[in-house]
């Protein structure tokens, strides 16, 4: 990021320019991504390892917006791959934090200060339920749970102006219960 600035309009333009992402401004995101994405393919195209390589495709292929949501057919592929991704990123200069998963053995090898808070479920300490792509989901049943404004659904009247004012508020940003929201739509 570079900006212009002229204390004197007689002598040229000063160029200043910030050596670092300035987090909470309007394209901080991009920038973060654009680094991130930049350098898993520098990672790709370098490295030789398989696991490695498959850590860095799915970084590219299952981070959206600031979440990384991936999953493996067994548990030892995601411990490995869960390093792997960690790795990766902090080579990026970032921090991966809050993770989660629906696997005890998965959240052993997790520091404590990097995980998503825990609770007892069953007799053992999994992931509380959290939000990912902004919608609610409960790690111990590997669930998503949609809410909509009970107010709203009370107070309601069963009309097409009616359902036309819910049906906005249903957040579905992945199109899970967009099948049952065709219909009133």
């Amino acid at each position: 990021l570079r900006f212009f600035y002229r204390n004197d309009t007689k002598k040229p333009l000063d160029v200043y320019r910030h050596s670092s992402v300035i987090m909470g401004a309007t394209d901080s995101p991009f920038q973060a991504n654009y680094v991130l994405k930049t350098h898993t393919e520098f990672v790709l195209k370098t490295q030789t390892s398989d696991k490695v390589i498959a850590a860095a495709k799915a970084i590219l292929s299952d981070i959206y917006v600031d979440d990384f949501c991936h999953s493996t057919f067994t548990t030892s592929d995601a411990i490995s791959c869960r390093m792997h991704v960690q790795d990766i990123i902090s080579n990026a200069g970032m921090v991966i934090a809050k993770w989660c998963s629906n696997s005890p053995e998965v959240l052993d090898t997790i520091p404590s200060e990097k995980k998503c808070p825990l609770e007892k479920h069953n007799g053992a300490l999994v992931t509380a339920p959290t939000k990912v792509l902004g919608q609610k989901w409960i790690c111990s049943e590997d669930k998503f749970s949609f809410t909509i404004d009970r107010p709203l659904i009370e107070t309601a009247q069963y009309t097409q102006l009616g359902i036309t004012r819910i049906l906005p508020t249903v957040y579905d940003p992945m199109g899970l219960i967009s099948p049952f929201l065709v219909r009133p739509k």
